[in-house]
C-alpha cells in the first residue's frame, strides 16, 4: 500500500497562510483547492479576489448552487458510465469494507469541495473577462456548518513508488492534460490494484464526446448559477488595474483561471466516476 499523506497547501509566500485558512474555513474543507494555490503567484490578486468571494461563499445560496453542480456531475456519470466492478470485487482485491467506507467518505468530501471550487473559480473567470456576476436583489442567508472540514484526505504520494501507481498517474496527467495528478486518483492510489481496475474502467470514457460534453455542460451550468448568486464578484480588469495590478499580471491571472476552469470540471466528473461504484451519490451534502 502506498504511503498515506493528507492534502496540504503550499505557498511560496508564508503570509498567505492565514488567507488559505480562511478559504478552507469558508468552503468547510480540509485542503486548499489547487487553483487558489496557483493564484498565489500573484498575491495581491488573490487577496482582492478572496475579499470579493468570501461574502458569497458564506451564503446558503452558494452551497445550494454548488450542490446542483454536484448533482449534475452525478446525472452525467449515471448516463455515460456502467462500472465493471462493485464492492465485492474490491474486497477480492484486498480493499476491505472499512477501506471502501473511508474511500467513499473521502471522495464525497472531494465532490463537496470540488463543486464549490468550480463555482468560485467560475465567478472569478467571468469577472476577469469583464462580465458582471451575481444578483444584487437575490435573497440570502448564512450557510450552516458541516463536519466536512474534519475529513482529512489520505492520498498516495505524487511520486509513487509502486509501478502501477507511477504508470496510472502518468497516464492520467497526460490524458487529462494536468500538471498534477488528480486528488481523487491519488486517494484511490493507496490501493494499487484498486487504482489499476478503476482507472482502466474510466479512461476509455475520456476519449468520447459524451464526457467532453458533460464537462462543458458543467461549466455552462456553473456560469448560469454564478449569475444568480447574492452579491457580485466584481474583480474585473478595470478593478484590478485601479488596485495597481499591471496588464501583464491581469493577463497571467486570466490564463490561470481559463485553464483551471476546465480542469476543475474534469476533476469533478472524474471524482464522481470513481465514487459511483462505491454506492449511491444521492442525498446532497
Amino acid at each position: 500500500m502506498a504511503q498515506r499523506q493528507p492534502m496540504r497547501s503550499i505557498s511560496s509566500e508564508p503570509s498567505l497562510g492565514p488567507l488559505f485558512q480562511e478559504i478552507r474555513d469558508a468552503l468547510q474543507v480540509s485542503w486548499t483547492p489547487s487553483t487558489f494555490e496557483q493564484l498565489a503567484e500573484i498575491p495581491d490578486y488573490l487577496r482582492i479576489a478572496w475579499t470579493a468571494l468570501k461574502p458569497v461563499a458564506a451564503t446558503a445560496q452558494f452551497l445550494r448552487a454548488a450542490e446542483r453542480l454536484w448533482q449534475e456531475a452525478l446525472d452525467d456519470v449515471e448516463d455515460i458510465y456502467h462500472p465493471s466492478y462493485e464492492t465485492g470485487d474490491l474486497q477480492q482485491l484486498g480493499v476491505t469494507l472499512q477501506d471502501q467506507a473511508e474511500a467513499r467518505t473521502a471522495l464525497t468530501a472531494l465532490l463537496y469541495g470540488g463543486s464549490q471550487t468550480l463555482l468560485a473559480i467560475t465567478a472569478l473567470t467571468q469577472a476577469i473577462h469583464g462580465r458582471l456576476t451575481g444578483d444584487p436583489q437575490a435573497m440570502f442567508w448564512p450557510r450552516s456548518r458541516t463536519t466536512w472540514s474534519l475529513e482529512l484526505i489520505p492520498m498516495a504520494s505524487e511520486r509513487a513508488s509502486a509501478e502501477i501507481e507511477r504508470r496510472v498517474f502518468e497516464q492520467a496527467r497526460h490524458e487529462l492534460g494536468m500538471v498534477e495528478t488528480s486528488r481523487a486518483l491519488r486517494l484511490v492510489g493507496r490501493f494499487p490494484r484498486y487504482l489499476d481496475v478503476a482507472w482502466s474502467d474510466v479512461v476509455p470514457l475520456f476519449g468520447q464526446g459524451e464526457l467532453s460534453a458533460a464537462v462543458n455542460d458543467l461549466i455552462e451550468l456553473s456560469e448560469r448559477r454564478v449569475g444568480q448568486l447574492p452579491h457580485g464578484v466584481e474583480v474585473t480588469p478595470e478593478h484590478l488595474q485601479k488596485a495597481g495590478l499591471s496588464q501583464r499580471k491581469v493577463e497571467r491571472i486570466r490564463k490561470i483561471l481559463d485553464t483551471s476552469l476546465n480542469q476543475i470540471a474534469t476533476e469533478l466528473i472524474l471524482t464522481a466516476l470513481l465514487r459511483y461504484p462505491l454506492g449511491s451519490l444521492r442525498g446532497g451534502f
